[in-house]
């Protein structure tokens, strides 16, 4: 499951670097190119929300492997379809991730292993950029193989049997759901767009794969580090922080020249918001 969430985290995360080229062999400007993030995480958050009956029906180990699957469908695509057909293609490998990822942390039996996974899907997102500059024009086809070779293993895991679901805590559901759309859309936003940033800026333009790679470095650091300092502060302190952060990482990318800082800053801070609102809505119902 480590390998799958590593790949999960590549694949959820590569468009960002991949956008400069993208857009270049399209010949397509920012506008449509947003239509490729749209299409990923729209299918990924109506795939997710199938997966528990999925689950319940074929347990996690199908689940996940199904998604991978299509993880190694959508990346085939995006190598050899023509503008439009490719959003077809995105479509398909967000509908993967929308699978792996919440099938595989809910197949997971401890806390201990949630946070291994979550900690390889940030290992993915640092290696994304990385490979991208490293394969070139061959980095989807290695992804593809390597997704479908992580689905013939997940069929030797060992499946666990899915939850029945729990009603959500009354009055903080809809909260705690606009604070994690705002945030997935803060994250989103800042990890997509800024190679394509970096590369319209003229002290930044050889920085277009570091930038996105110290975004994701900074993530994972700042994920491992947290449980650490929950022993010293609460959560909601760190929340906050967390958040101010974030802000100022962004403010810096916008009114600065300092990109490898500021994308720095802004993954440090955003890295720990995630698991502390949804572990925070799990524990007591409360966001703040």
């Amino acid at each position: 499951m480590i390998a799958a969430f590593t790949l999960a985290g590549i694949a959820t995360t590569m468009l960002g670097p991949l956008m400069p080229r993208f857009q270049a062999r399209w010949h397509i400007g920012d506008a449509p190119a947003g239509l490729l993030f749209m299409a990923q995480f729209l299918l990924s958050v109506l795939s997710a929300a199938a997966v528990g009956p999925l689950s319940r029906r074929y347990g996690y180990r199908r689940v996940v492997a199904s998604g991978l699957l299509l993880i190694a469908a959508g990346a085939t695509g995006c190598a050899v379809a023509p503008w439009p057909l490719v959003l077809a293609a995105v479509a398909a490998y967000g509908c993967g991730l929308g699978l792996v990822i919440p099938a595989g942390n809910l197949a997971t039996p401890s806390a201990r292993n949630v946070m291994l996974l979550n900690l390889a899907w940030c290992a993915g997102a640092v290696l994304a950029p990385i490979l991208i500059a490293i394969l070139g024009k061959f980095f989807l086809w290695a992804l593809a193989s390597a997704a479908l070779a992580s689905a013939v293993q997940v069929q030797y895991m060992q499946d666990l049997p899915a939850p029945r679901p729990q009603p959500p805590r009354r009055g903080t559901a809809p909260l705690t759901a606009a604070f994690l759309f705002l945030y997935v859309g803060t994250e989103t936003s800042i990890a997509g767009w800024v190679s394509a940033y970096a590369v319209r800026t003229p002290a930044a333009s050889s920085l277009w794969a570091a930038i996105p790679t110290v975004f994701w470095l900074a993530m994972l650091l700042g994920r491992a580090t947290a449980p650490a300092l929950l022993k010293r502060v609460r959560p909601q302190v760190l929340l906050r922080a967390s958040l101010l952060c974030a802000f100022a990482g962004a403010c810096l990318l916008i009114g600065t020249r300092w990109q490898l800082p500021a994308g720095a800053l802004s993954g440090l801070g955003l890295a720990a918001v995630f698991p502390l609102v949804v572990s925070e809505y799990a524990d007591t119902g409360l966001v703040f």
